[in-house]
């Protein structure tokens, strides 16, 4: 399938910073002494502005509305831009393109080009709309910069080309409409402004920048912080300016609270994936979610491995007991992981006596994602298996515990299956239980909710899942267990949790607090990297 490239992120990102860097700039421009007057904000200029939102929100529904045509209703469209304005407004930590995506996809009239091309689209339509802006801007105070900014915008057309060519009239629309969106609501903007209109310059000024960091903030806190050096020295229209976002937040929240108490959702719920999917009251229909029973023969294991001489040798007997007992094995993969001991030499040769055990080598030490990535491509290309299982090199989940993983994904209900250490089948140090509980919430909410043990190395997957969500993972480290599980969930995926044996095993490598803080700063990263459609989903 042919696709269309998200290459204009980084264009987003150097908007934004350019954004906040004129915004400090026009500042100084717009600092007068005159503390906030409040009392000046009379009916008139209140429900100009209460227009300017309405009309504004009314028109982004439109635009998506039209874009989609009979796939998406009004009501459908409504609903979906009132949350995503609320958690734009509310939560920088939400990856908005992925919830956009979930959204979308429920609809079974709309595929997944339409979805990845009203993406690109809207963010091509915002960049070029956001360039004029700054334009004009740059006439009102720095007429040298115009022809800077047509540059960009020039720039801007040619780099995304292939989206223009294959969609020109899509694109005409967007940029119709987004002319539409804010050039009604700056309309309404002056109105209110009236009493101050001898500084037209100023509201325009004003309106292009807060609305540009509205829109482009990657967290819309910034927003708040880039207002504060107004706030504090005081302007004529920072009231305005104070109101206008007022309404912007209060319209979609008054909705958002109505479907809290119509839904009996909690408001950690807002912050889930699966927010619409509540709303609309149906289920993911995809071709993922299986309904009929599959016959599982035949199970891969991938076992990554990194200086592991002491303790793999152990749990490589226990999975040849396993397989003599069973028979549902079909190949054992251990991926050394460039290690400096013998563990390769050491695998190498008990494969002498288990004919299914294999064993590759990474050139150099890459990690435990990229091990995992590497044993699991290897098997689907190499191996004839109907699941595939990774587990830990220490045998800290005993082999035996497939059993319980296994009825899982053969009842057809669930593609994947995790093994959870949350109960008293676990044997974990105080300290690492503490930690690790505190780490699950955090990742809870911000990338997998659900998901109560995400770093269980002992996790069993259908063919087809692990194909699939293999391809699109990218982190070479720890966090390769939240990546693949948050891919699972973009995808539609039902994910069983199930208990399992659990014993620490002297030698972990695992440092709780270094890799605990490097593994949230790969979360954000994962929410970053995947906030949209993959690519040939």
């Amino acid at each position: 399938m042919n696709t269309i490239s998200l290459k204009n992120v980084r264009f987003k990102f150097l908007l934004g910073l350019s954004l906040s860097a004129g915004f400090l700039l026009f500042t100084v421009i717009l600092i007068l002494s005159s503390p906030l007057k409040f009392y000046k904000i009379n009916l008139h200029i209140v429900i100009s502005l209460f227009f300017a939102v309405c009309i504004g929100f009314l028109l982004r529904v439109m635009r998506r509305k039209f874009f989609f045509g009979h796939a998406l209703s009004f009501h459908r469209a409504f609903s979906y831009e009132v949350i995503v304005q609320f958690i734009q407004i509310i939560s920088p930590l939400f990856p908005r393109r992925a919830f956009e995506a979930e959204f979308l996809e429920l609809n079974d009239k709309v595929d997944h080009m339409k979805i990845l091309s009203w993406l690109s689209l809207r963010s091509l339509s915002l960049f070029f709309t956001s360039m004029l802006s700054l334009a004009v801007i740059a006439y009102f105070f720095f007429p040298g910069l115009i022809f800077f900014f047509i540059a960009v915008t020039i720039l801007i057309l040619i780099y995304n080309r292939k989206i223009l060519v294959s969609n020109f009239f899509a694109f005409s629309m967007m940029i119709i409409f987004a002319f539409f969106v804010w050039g009604t609501e700056l309309f309404f903007f002056v109105i209110a402004s009236h009493p101050f209109l001898p500084d037209i310059k100023k509201v325009i000024t004003l309106y292009v920048v807060f609305t540009g960091l509205y829109e482009f903030s990657p967290t819309p806190f910034a927003l708040g912080v880039a207002e504060l050096p107004v706030l504090v020295m005081g302007t004529n229209f920072i009231e305005i300016i104070l109101i206008f976002h007022f309404f912007r937040l209060l319209i979609p929240l008054s909705f958002s609270l109505l479907y809290l108490k119509r839904y009996k959702l909690s408001a950690s719920d807002f912050f889930s994936p699966t927010l619409i999917e509540i709303l609309s009251k149906r289920k993911i229909s995809q071709e993922n979610a299986l309904s009929s029973k599959i016959e599982i023969k035949k199970v891969a294991i991938v076992i990554p491995a990194y200086n592991e001489e002491k303790r793999i040798i152990s749990f490589l007997e226990s999975i040849k007991e396993y397989f003599q007992q069973k028979r549902n094995i079909s190949d054992v993969i251990v991926v050394d992981d460039g290690s400096n001991d013998t563990t390769y030499e050491t695998v190498k040769e008990f494969s002498n006596s288990f004919p299914l055990l294999r064993v590759i080598r990474n050139k150099k030490n890459e990690g435990k994602g990229f091990s995992i990535r590497n044993g699991i491509l290897y098997a689907l290309n190499n191996c004839n298996f109907d699941a595939i299982l990774y587990a830990d090199a220490d045998g800290a989940t005993p082999i035996e515990e497939l059993d319980n993983l296994l009825p899982f994904l053969m009842n057809g209900t669930y593609q994947i299956a995790i093994g959870s250490r949350r109960s008293s089948k676990a044997r974990r140090t105080e300290l690492r239980a503490f930690s690790g509980n505190i780490f699950y919430k955090i990742v809870n909410l911000l990338a997998i909710p659900g998901i109560h043990d995400s770093q269980c190395g002992f996790k069993l997957f259908t063919k087809d899942s692990a194909k699939k969500i293999i391809t699109k993972c990218m982190e070479n480290a720890w966090a390769i267990d939240v990546e693949i599980l948050y891919i699972a969930q973009m995808f539609g995926y039902n994910i069983a949790q199930v208990e399992v044996k659990w014993t620490e095993k002297p030698g972990s490598k695992l440092n709780l607090i270094r890799d605990s803080l490097k593994m949230l700063i790969a979360v954000f990263r994962i929410r970053s990297r995947h906030g949209g459609l993959m690519k040939d989903a």
